[in-house]
């Protein structure tokens, strides 16, 4: 029986899905294809007619799941009470929290993510410039737009670059996050790192105030 587009769909998913759990729990060097398949429910070449080998499964996992994560923190920030009605720099805390909240509520990804870098580094495997813009898709233009209001309204310097702003922000919260999640299962409960996110943020926030009236003067 021919599949169709949407039964295609699924099964991609459903392999991604299981090969992520199996990453997971032995790490991605030390998961066969072959293991992903029987997980899975189909046969070896089934994958193969999906990815053509595991270096590729794994940057499409990668991809699949940022964008899932990102669009949770896409939907925490639409449901804040009133956010539109926020000056630029309260959005931008929103997106913050949002960001630390939802990375650190997904251990699991956050570890996976981190080691997937590590191995398509490892193995070369470089993202394509239409595949990362998969991966910002969901958050970059609203959180742009939060910049752009916080330069009307005063609360964000008028001087700075919007994009390089979001990307400064953005590097900032995600590599600290890796830090809590990674140093977080080697130190255990004497890990300092998680204490600490709010000073990150205060800190992020009282730069782009005190930036303001630096170009204010």
């Amino acid at each position: 029986m021919r599949l169709t587009e949407e039964d295609m769909q699924r099964r991609r998913e459903v392999i991604i899905y299981h090969a992520f759990q199996m990453f997971c729990e032995r790490g991605i060097e030390a998961v066969r294809m072959s293991e992903i398949a029987r997980r899975a429910g189909v046969s070896e070449n089934t994958i193969y007619r999906y990815f053509e080998n595991k270096e590729t499964l794994v940057r499409e996992a990668f991809i699949k799941l940022w964008r899932t994560i990102m669009s949770g923190v896409e939907q925490r920030v639409e449901n804040t009470l009133n956010y539109q009605r926020l000056s630029g720099i309260e959005q931008i805390r929103i997106w913050i929290e949002g960001f630390g909240q939802l990375f650190m509520s997904d251990r699991d990804f956050v570890l996976f993510s981190y080691e997937a870098k590590l191995y398509l580094l490892r193995h070369n495997i470089r993202l394509d410039r239409y595949q990362q813009d998969l991966l910002m898709f969901t958050i970059r233009e609203p959180c742009l737009a939060a910049i752009e209001k916080g330069k009307k309204d005063g609360t964000i310097p008028s001087v700075v670059d919007s994009e390089d702003l979001f990307y400064a922000i953005w590097g900032s919260v995600r590599g600290y996050v890796v830090k809590i999640v990674v140093f977080g299962e080697l130190y255990g409960a004497e890990s300092p790192w998680e204490s600490r996110y709010k000073t990150l943020e205060e800190g992020i926030l009282s730069a782009l105030s005190a930036g303001w009236k630096r170009t204010d003067q």
